[in-house]
């Protein structure tokens, strides 16, 4: 386990550090495309997967890099909001919309560890002495939490985002200039 979370948590360093450069090449949209794929991708390979660092470190890896990009993605997705408001409703409620993330961070953690403590308790992992304590329908039960469930939970996101989310980087220029011409921005940086 350790060295695993080593693994993990290198890898999310070095996807926050390599974002920035991979951003000039790709649009948001692209990496948060790229983003989910990894993860998907990472909890495919983690699923089926036995248990082998050799595979499964691999796997921890894309996901963790994946979820470093969309992590990036959604402050700066939330961001966009603030110009949205100010564009659509004339009111810049700068710090109302980005308190939403921090809340939201909360209320995801919450939710998961009742989830995990739901599942570790209807598993019987909780019980558990020894690893042979868990029956097969256990450990079925925690690999579908730990991987299934997230991977939906990720694809879900993807869609809402893909059908609701329409900021991208022409909108969000154009509506910049809008602002800058009604006087409610003095300048319209080149945020892509």
């Amino acid at each position: 386990m350790p060295v695993f979370a080593l693994v993990l948590g290198v890898s999310q360093i070095a996807a926050l550090l390599i974002f920035p450069l991979l951003r000039r090449r790709f649009t948001r949209g692209a990496m948060f495309r790229i983003g989910m794929l990894l993860v998907g991708l990472g909890y495919a390979i983690f699923y089926f997967a036995p248990m082998s660092m050799f595979i499964i470190g691999p796997a921890g890896v894309l996901i963790f890099t994946g979820q470093a990009f969309i992590q990036l993605l959604m402050l700066v997705f939330i961001a966009d909001t603030v110009e949205y408001g100010q564009w659509k409703l004339g009111l810049r409620n700068e710090s109302v919309t980005l308190a939403v993330q921090p809340f939201i961070n909360k209320m995801g953690s919450a939710i998961s560890s009742a989830i995990l403590g739901f599942v570790l308790i209807q598993s019987g992992i909780n019980r558990a002495r020894e690893v042979s304590d868990v029956t097969p329908a256990g450990l079925a039960m925690m690999k579908n939490a730990m991987m299934l469930l997230p991977f939906l939970l990720i694809l879900a996101s993807y869609v809402i985002w893909r059908l609701g989310y329409r900021i991208d980087a022409e909108f969000y220029q154009r509506m910049l200039g809008d602002l800058a011409a009604r006087g409610d921005i003095r300048e319209t940086g080149g945020k892509d």
